[in-house]
């Protein structure tokens, strides 16, 4: 066989091939467009694509509202917690100085002491003088 012979019955079957195919390929958009004409499957996308946008944008805003609610409670939680606080420690302040006034105003063991042994001074002074006066 000749190389001129191999390359027409090649492009004798290639040309058959590309013919086949065109005609394969034709067949196919015809079933495809006797489905679903592409004017309609591409009003569909673009109506799917606008509900879906719409979709997700409002539960984007659904999202967000829901964020800022949950912002204001938190907020007005913080403000009682803060208030509470804030009454809390005055209370505490107002005890522990009310305790210090209490410890100022409490004798100390030193105070006790000194207290006993002069009043103990003062009844054995009292008692000599009184067995002084006896004699």
């Amino acid at each position: 066989m000749k190389a001129i012979d191999v390359i027409g019955r090649t492009s004798i079957e290639l040309k058959e091939f590309q013919h086949s195919a065109e005609f394969q390929f034709e067949r196919q958009q015809e079933r495809i467009e006797a489905n679903m004409p592409i004017v309609e499957y591409e009003t569909g996308i673009s109506s799917l694509r606008e509900m879906l946008d719409a979709k997700m944008n409002a539960a984007f805003q659904e999202f967000n509202d829901q964020i800022s609610r949950l912002t204001k409670k938190t907020d007005k939680r913080l403000s009682v917690f803060d208030t509470k606080l804030k009454e809390v420690e005055a209370n505490t302040f107002w005890k522990i100085k009310d305790y210090e006034k209490l410890l100022e105003a409490r004798p100390t063991m030193q105070y006790v002491k000194s207290a006993i042994t002069d009043e103990f001074r003062s009844i054995l002074v009292k008692a000599r003088v009184y067995t002084d006066e006896e004699i």
